[in-house]
């Protein structure tokens, strides 16, 4: 058995990596997992050393890939990424077409330095919010917000974990580290070519289908809450001259001074201590003002929420159909009393719950978003037909520590493109910074972390290594090379960066990018290109992928934001392949070779 392993590995090694890449395609485990038993066997199976297996752990482009995980995290958290996206939405009621092309120059731009995936998440509201003004369908703007974000994220060195991948394992293969802004050129030419494409395409083939719903257009739930001012600073001035009342999706419906409430000409209303303000907003937004030291926000008479209080947590909680709420106003039943809990808002689909929050007659679905001491919601789910759901899907912004973030983020550009540290080295201060400073909690960082990726890219990393060390690289080149030497020099690169495409479009871009890393170099020699100019080649087109909703993660997302099928991807996504493809592969050639 022994002498059979060793005189046949590189072959048992390649019907593994097929056998690998057939359960990616079948989907009956996640990629992760898939990864990790692989490359359990290929530790058990002698081809990768205990010691080698242990060795891909001090591969820096993992730890630098979760890093910047955080640091998009922070953006996220500081209302960075929500302050961009409120300047589309804010100029498409004015200029929607404008707006049109800033919410693709602003996601390309963005993704050339951090994650593209929350850069997604966070405009898919926005870029539906946009369609209802422009009054078309979202599918008409999803897919090309999906294929800015692959695009604006192929154009340095750390917008995508792709290239950050294929550097390191380039390293490990002897070649010189990629700068911050090497391939930038490269990246200009396809993003250029595919926003070409979308604009003269997408009227054809981009498919519209189906108005955007309320919940589509809000994005978050919609609280109806109240806040009372406590703040001496707010004390006497304008409502319209007062910055928190004017973030995206916070509306101001009336003012409550004693008795009187006044709903006509807010923005002139000086507010004085005491007076509550009724308000509509989405989640994210009433916890930002909930946060607020000069504003106390939801029902009177329970204390007020602080960002830093560790106790408490945020819920959104749903009303079952049973009887201990009807015809009961939510001021009334004493949650606060009852529970230790505070109602922050109050939401009902398709409706306004009520003139103001006190008043609300819960019905069954609607929706409260509570805070309070996890044991209060446990007793609240066993004594009434309130049940808590979830976390609440927001958070409070830090809108003060934006600056700080932002700087954490150029400091790692600025000194990564002047050499003066690693990239990783000065994203893990970057990183250690924004926690000291507070822009994000240290629970909240852990979980920007992407485990799944992190988890593939490792197992990836052992595969990689057990492929080198078995023969199989060797095999496949020496395999290749007789009819990649037959074709023109320009012909086998745009073939390594199509193979490099195709394949993506049906395994997950990090495993295909170290399975053919290693390859590409070994062909370097036999094809007479550079190899640095193949890696390149490998680096575009395991990220360029744009025919199906699987092949890169914000396909993913936008795929089940809008009603699309699996057939519209490949309709725009595959002109969209072979058109990059080639102008990518150009460039490649002018700037490598």
């Amino acid at each position: 058995m022994a002498a059979i392993l060793s005189d046949y590995q590189a072959w048992i090694a390649l019907a593994l990596l097929l056998l690998m890449f057939a359960l990616f395609m079948s989907e009956i485990y996640p990629p992760e997992v898939t990864a990790a038993g692989f490359a359990s066997l290929f530790i058990l199976l002698g081809f990768v050393a205990p010691g080698d297996a242990m060795d891909v752990f001090s591969n820096p482009a993992p730890i630098t890939i979760g890093a910047m995980f955080i640091l998009s995290g922070a953006l996220v958290r500081t209302g960075v990424l929500d302050a961009l996206a409120g300047l589309v939405v804010e100029r498409a009621t004015t200029s929607p077409r404008t707006a049109l092309a800033g919410f693709v120059l602003v996601t390309l731009v963005a993704s050339a330095f951090v994650n593209n995936t929350p850069i997604v998440l966070v405009l898919i509201p926005v870029v539906i919010r946009l369609a209802h003004a422009l009054g078309l369908a979202p599918t008409r703007l999803l897919i090309p917000l999906s294929y800015a974000g692959v695009l604006g994220g192929a154009c340095t060195l750390i917008g995508t974990s792709t290239n950050l991948l294929v550097d390191g394992v380039a390293r490990e293969r002897g070649l010189e580290p990629f700068t911050l802004f090497e391939i930038t050129p490269v990246g200009i030419v396809a993003a250029l070519c595919g926003l070409s494409v979308m604009l003269l395409l997408g009227r054809s083939l981009l498919p519209d289908r189906g108005a955007a719903s309320e919940d589509m257009l809000l994005g978050e739930t919609e609280y109806l809450s109240e806040a009372r001012i406590v703040g001496d600073n707010l004390d006497g001035r304008r409502l319209g001259d007062i910055g928190l009342f004017k973030a995206p999706g916070v509306i101001i419906s009336g003012i409550q001074r004693g008795s009187e409430t006044v709903r006509r000409d807010l923005d002139d209303f000086e507010v004085q201590k005491g007076d509550r303000l009724i308000l509509r907003a989405p989640t994210s937004e009433l916890l930002t003002l909930a946060s607020h030291d000069s504003l106390k926000v939801g029902l009177r008479g329970t204390a007020r929420l602080t960002a830093e209080e560790g106790s408490n947590v945020i819920v959104e909680a749903v009303v079952t159909p049973r009887k201990w709420t009807s015809g009961r106003a939510l001021a009334s039943m004493s949650l606060g009393r009852r529970f230790g809990l505070q109602v922050l808002g109050a939401h009902r689909h398709n409706h306004i719950p009520g003139p103001e929050l006190g008043v609300v007659t819960l019905r069954p679905a609607d929706k409260l978003i509570l805070s309070g001491p996890p044991g209060a919601f446990e007793e609240l789910d066993r004594e009434t037909n309130i049940v808590s759901i979830s976390r609440a899907s927001g958070r409070a912004f830090r809108r003060a520590k934006a600056p700080i973030a932002l700087a954490a983020l150029a400091g790692v550009v600025v000194l990564a493109a002047l050499g003066v540290l690693p990239i990783g080295i000065l994203a893990l201060t970057a990183v250690s910074a924004i926690l000291v400073l507070r822009c994000i909690d240290a629970d909240e960082a852990w979980n920007s972390l992407d485990g799944s990726i992190l988890v593939l890219i490792f197992a990836m990393l052992i595969i990689g290594r057990g492929l080198q060390d078995s023969g199989a690289v060797e095999l496949v080149v020496a395999s290749l090379s007789p009819f990649l030497t037959l074709l023109p020099g320009f012909l086998a690169l745009l073939a390594v960066y199509l193979l490099a495409s195709l394949l993506t479009e049906l395994v997950t871009n990090n495993a295909v990018a170290v399975v053919l890393t290693p390859v590409v170099i070994g062909l370097a020699e036999p094809l007479g290109i550079d190899a640095r100019a193949l890696v390149v080649a490998v680096m575009f087109g395991a990220s360029a992928s744009f025919a199906t909703p699987i092949g890169y993660q914000t396909n993913t997302l936008v795929y089940g934001a809008a009603d699309y099928r699996f057939t519209d991807f490949l309709k725009i996504g595959v002109p969209m392949n072979i058109l990059v493809g080639i102008a990518a592969s150009a460039a490649i050639w002018v700037f490598f070779v």
